[in-house]
C-alpha cells in the first residue's frame, strides 16, 4: 500500500511540506513587495504646546489602534522596509491604525535647547 502522506512525497513536489512551505515564503516575500510598493499615509501633525507631533493614520475603526515604535522612530522611514509596511497595513485591515513620533524624534519637532527638568522635580513637594 502506497503511502498517502505529503511528508513522504519527495522535496519540491507539488504537495509536499517543503514545496507548501517554499510556497508559503513566496507568498509572505510577495506580499511584502506589494506592501512596499503601496503609497504610505499622509504624515499630519497635532500642536502639544509649541511643539508639533508627526501622526499618520490608516484603516477605518472601531477599534482605534494607537502604535509607536518606541523611543526611536521616524513614521516616514518606516515605510520604505517592505515588511514593516506588510504588518502595518495588516493591523490597518482591521482598525483604525494611529501611529505617531513621539517628542524629539522623527519627523515631529526636536526638543528644545533647555530640556525639560527630570521627573524628580515633580515628585518634590
Amino acid at each position: 500500500m502506497a503511502s498517502t502522506d505529503r511528508n513522504s512525497r519527495p522535496p519540491g513536489e507539488a504537495g509536499s511540506l517543503n514545496a507548501n512551505i517554499g510556497e508559503y515564503r513566496l507568498s509572505i516575500r510577495q506580499g511584502a513587495h506589494m506592501a512596499g510598493d503601496a503609497v504610505p499615509p499622509e504624515t499630519n501633525y497635532a500642536r502639544v504646546g509649541s511643539d508639533r507631533l508627526a501622526y499618520q493614520v490608516l484603516g477605518k475603526g472601531p477599534p482605534d489602534l494607537v502604535f509607536t515604535m518606541g523611543p526611536f522612530s521616524h513614521v516616514d522611514i518606516f515605510w520604505e522596509d517592505p515588511q514593516m509596511a506588510l504588518f502595518l497595513r495588516r493591523l490597518a485591515s482591521f482598525s483604525r491604525l494611529i501611529r505617531f513620533d513621539r517628542r524629539g524624534t522623527g519627523a515631529s519637532d526636536p526638543l528644545p535647547q533647555n530640556p525639560l527638568p527630570p521627573w524628580e522635580a515633580y515628585t518634590r513637594s
